[in-house]
């Protein structure tokens, strides 16, 4: 079969229309059976066709891109989930733009303006953009969006979400039965929502448990630098485990840790929150909370895709994901003092 063919000549030697052909192509799902769209991709195939991104863009109304907002781009969290977006966005023909947020609302809000005006179909972001007036823009505007670990119920949200409570609770259930009564916290910023669950998930079990958190308690910023900086404000506090509140900052800690004579996790045990591809082969492994970054982005673009064919977005729908507590080798029972 020629190369170089057009639309039409598809369609011809598929023996189907136009219009077939072109929802095939828009990944439309209907107007045809399953042995209809497996001739037409074979013809596809063969012939090395590529629609006119133009053309198709005018007639579906859409630039088939979307905008993902991110916190950070140097944290491996981020470009994990970028992947699974991508893995689905991809597949249904669409390119994804990533834009870095710069860790603030503000900063954010310029970036959400910026991608609107660039044309993208539909916005996939964090929490952290989570300002009223970033919400208000983005439900004024009518621009599909999802959020990610929102961990809200209010009318308007697409979300995807993981139980921070619950995950919290777990490492610190794990820790007591370890042996440690003297925990130190290490949070994000306490204006996003993760954080605040993560931190009642700390408190009630050291609650539960009879333990004071007074002066254990350090407030980070996700970063690797912020886990140096809250372990070195910890100093000469009476510690023997580190809950950091992400993968980054329990690096940080064990850099610090190491720089200044301590062992992990013969001094001093860590543990972090997401697993993130390097906590698997860093010196110790980290002990740390699993969150299915791949799985939340493939969740996130599928949802948004189902924001944008329904044109909605003012209602709420949330998919949450379960996490998994995975024990490498940063985490033993604490040293007894002679």
């Amino acid at each position: 079969m020629k190369k170089g063919m057009t639309i039409k000549q598809i369609a011809e030697a598929a023996g189907v229309s136009i219009g077939t052909v072109s929802r095939i192509i828009n990944h439309q799902n209907f107007g045809y059976s399953q042995e209809t769209y497996k001739r037409v991709q074979e013809i596809i195939g063969e012939t090395g066709y590529m629609p006119n991104r133009v053309a198709r863009s005018m007639i579906t109304k859409r630039s088939f891109t979307i905008g993902y907002l991110v916190d950070d781009i140097s944290n491996p969290f981020f470009p994990e989930i970028a992947k699974g977006i991508n893995s689905v966005a991809s597949e249904k023909g669409f390119n994804l733009l990533l834009c870095e947020g710069g860790g603030n609302a503000k900063t954010a809000e310029q970036h959400l303006k910026t991608l609107y005006k660039s044309g993208v179909d539909g916005i996939i972001t964090g929490s952290y953009i989570l300002s009223e007036e970033n919400i208000d823009y983005l439900l004024k505007i009518q621009l599909p969006f999802v959020i990610l670990d929102a961990n809200m119920t209010d009318s308007g949200f697409y979300n995807i979400s993981v139980d921070n409570y619950s995950g919290a609770r777990t490492i610190m259930d794990y820790l007591i039965l370890k042996g440690h009564r003297k925990i130190a916290c290490i949070t994000g910023p306490m204006e996003m929502e993760s954080s605040r669950k993560r931190l009642n998930g700390y408190k009630a079990v050291m609650a539960e448990n009879g333990l004071d958190w007074d002066g254990m308690i350090v407030e980070g910023d996700f970063t690797q630098k912020g886990g140096i900086l809250a372990a070195k404000e910890m100093e000469g506090r009476d510690y023997t485990a580190v809950f950091a509140f992400n993968d980054m900052m329990a690096i940080g800690v064990c850099n610090y840790l190491h720089e200044n004579g301590f062992r992990v996790p013969e001094d001093v045990s860590v543990v972090g929150f997401d697993d993130i591809s390097m906590a698997a082969y860093m010196f110790p492994p980290l002990t740390t909370m699993h969150q299915p970054l791949f799985e939340m982005g493939q969740g996130a673009m599928e949802m948004l895709l189902s924001a944008m064919e329904d044109k909605t977005s003012g209602e709420y729908k949330e998919k949450r994901f379960d996490l998994t507590l995975v024990e490498r080798k940063s985490v033993a029972a604490p040293r007894m003092k002679a």
